[in-house]
């Protein structure tokens, strides 16, 4: 996805508006639909728009105001489109219409840049993998993942030490403020313990405490108490957003060979989205049988009524 709309979408955009006003087959509410939806994607990602994402809550989990653009790709192209299609073509109109192909070209000539070959035989954050990915956040800035509860995007942790040192990481515990003599913790092996969708560890406490890990929070994190060597939930455990990184902290209780399990589970809004994709994907299916069927007894009927004469 582009950080930028282009000059050739905004520029066929703006030209669009010519043709919507001069647009006599009465679908200009179909264009000026994208037409707004073009403006108020392009207004949210900037600077004046940050009363709105202070005020609708919401929006902040869309974490960075340019994702929305990636909307803009469809509101852009099908204005681009109203250029060509404002004219109903006449019956003894044959081939390609003058502003099509004018269309074309410059499309092929704003895009002609992309069909170069990059002869860059290295990035300047160096060879492609963790490293250099951090190297092109920390440059970035701005582009350093973080959630909404993060209140100081980093600009380093001891995370990136432990990756540029080339070391595996097996565990995402802080263990800056744990007392050894009071909380023991063991790491289990990466293909039991730390995964992408959190971590498995077994501790020994001798007081109610609790472990901070150097992950983001976001909904969808919980922490449980499982049976020894199992993944079967006891009870969950409380979780707390803690300094200005909002990391996970977890509330444990005192016991000898304690097993915690923190996982990113799904949420309400997450398994509506996959049944309503479901639905929608039967639907469509259910709409192209019917449309499929409808034309094969149209046809047969046209036949049928043919063979009658």
């Amino acid at each position: 996805m582009s950080f930028q709309l282009g000059i050739v979408p905004v520029l066929l955009a703006t030209l669009s508006i010519l043709a919507v006003v001069k647009n006599p087959n009465g679908t200009r509410r179909f264009w000026l639909f994208f037409l707004a939806m073009t403006i108020a994607i392009a207004f949210l990602t900037l600077e004046p728009a940050a009363p709105i994402w202070k005020v609708l809550s919401f929006l902040a989990f869309e974490q960075f105001p340019w994702r929305l653009e990636a909307f803009t790709t469809l509101s852009l192209a099908v204005l681009a489109g109203a250029i060509a299609m404002t004219q109903e073509p006449k019956d003894d109109e044959q081939g390609l219409s003058l502003p099509t192909i004018l269309l074309g070209i410059v499309i092929l000539l704003g895009s002609f840049p992309y069909l170069t070959a990059q002869m860059q035989l290295e990035a300047k954050e160096g060879p492609v993998g963790i490293q250099g990915l951090f190297r092109f956040q920390q440059s970035a800035g701005e582009m350093t993942g973080s959630t909404a509860w993060v209140k100081e995007i980093p600009d380093w942790s001891p995370m990136a030490d432990v990756y540029f040192a080339g070391k595996k990481v097996k565990s995402k515990i802080d263990y800056t403020n744990i007392d050894p003599d009071k909380l023991w913790i063991g790491v289990l092996p990466n293909s039991v313990g730390l995964k992408a969708n959190g971590e498995r560890i077994v501790y020994h406490s001798q007081e109610d405490t609790t472990i901070t890990f150097n992950t983001f929070y976001y909904p969808g994190w919980h922490a449980y108490l499982t049976k020894p060597q199992t993944t079967e939930i006891i009870r969950e455990l409380p979780i707390d957003v803690v300094d200005e990184l909002g990391r996970i902290r977890v509330h444990i209780t005192k016991g000898q060979e304690q097993w915690l399990m923190l996982r990113f589970d799904d949420t309400l809004p997450r398994v509506a989205g996959e049944w309503i994709s479901a639905f929608c994907i039967l639907l469509c299916l259910g709409v192209l049988t019917w449309d499929v069927r409808a034309k094969r007894s149209r046809r047969r009927k046209d036949e049928d009524e043919r063979k009658s004469r």
